[in-house]
């Protein structure tokens, strides 16, 4: 992909990558009012940090949980505690109610099958290092003290979906900032956002493979050189949506899952192969639309995890050059 460069020290592609303006994966947080919002996306509910310190959580109206007082209270508590959570500290612990409880055992039960089918055998070997408890949700600590001598990450938690650069970039140094709540246990193959299924079991089992970390450091190391240039981090983003979130391998003559998004989507998992299949490229990745409430219409692949290695290695290598 690094093919050339021009006078100014760049390959040709990425003078045109910085053109891109997409919506950024990980939206920003603004302030409502004299509040605090950190907005996890269109649809996505919000986190309130009032000037007196207390936080809501603000559901969307078409939220299955909206109607349901003890899931709210529940989302509430889950988002305080990130709130007050200081950088460094060991994820606090959050008492989940049964509800909660028995909705991670059945998606639990429901994605880890269809894992062994439709994931790369790569994720299900970090998957039994990793060794998630099936009868019950992991607290964020317990899951950091597993992921830490394996290949020094940990999760830090976060309230809401950070910006670009404040989440990308503690990648470097081994931290994951993610969400401690569950989806509502009406529903619990479906969630309208990242939840506990999506930072645990889909990040985290990457985050358990020595090969999958390495690729999390590279994204991290590359968006500190990129601190000051946004529209590359955008461009950034995007490629880390196609290979940590929607990532996909051919395996013995199979298209099989390799991200995040992938592996915690009981639905996608079953559909992702139907999908238009691209062989990895940047250019391609930055002129794609994409959705965040739709399967993916399309996915790029690469021929091996060495592959894969190879491009986001390359890609990382180029971009940075427009920290220079």
């Amino acid at each position: 992909m690094a093919v050339g460069l021009n006078e100014s020290g760049r390959s040709p592609a990425v003078d045109r990558w910085i053109t891109f303006r997409p919506h950024a994966v990980r939206p920003r947080i603004h302030r409502e009012g004299t509040a605090r919002v950190f907005t996890e996306a269109t649809r996505y509910a919000r986190v309130v940090v009032d000037d007196d310190g207390s936080v809501r959580t603000i559901l969307p109206a078409d939220h299955p949980g909206i109607g349901d007082p003890a899931y709210r209270s529940e989302r509430d508590a889950v988002a305080r505690a990130a709130a007050h959570h200081r950088w460094g500290d060991p994820a606090p612990d959050i008492r989940y109610s049964e509800s909660s409880e028995k909705c991670w055992r059945t998606m639990y039960s429901a994605l880890t099958e269809r894992h062994q089918r439709k994931v790369h055998p790569e994720l299900l070997r970090s998957a039994d290092r990793l060794n998630l408890p099936a009868d019950r949700i992991p607290q964020m600590r317990e899951v950091s003290e597993v992921l830490r001598p394996l290949t020094g990450f940990e999760f830090s938690p976060a309230a809401g979906i950070v910006p670009l650069n404040e989440f990308y970039s503690p990648l470097a140094d081994g931290v994951f900032q993610a969400t401690q709540f569950v989806r509502h246990h009406s529903q619990p193959l479906f969630s309208p956002e990242p939840d506990m299924a999506h930072e645990i079991i889909g990040h985290g089992t990457m985050l358990a493979s020595d090969e999958f970390a390495e690729m999390y450091r590279i994204f991290g190391l590359t968006a500190k050189r990129l601190t000051m240039n946004q529209s590359a981090l955008r461009v950034l983003s995007r490629v880390f949506w196609y290979t940590m979130e929607y990532g996909v391998i051919s395996h013995s003559g199979e298209i099989l899952a390799c991200g995040a998004s992938l592996l915690s989507s009981y639905g996608e998992l079953d559909e992702f192969q139907n999908a238009i299949m691209r062989p990895a490229d940047v250019d391609a990745m930055v002129e794609q639309e994409y959705g965040t409430h739709d399967y993916q219409p399309v996915l790029f692949f690469t021929e091996s995890l060495d592959e894969l290695m190879s491009f986001v290695t390359n890609f990382c290598a180029d971009v940075s050059l427009l920290g220079s």
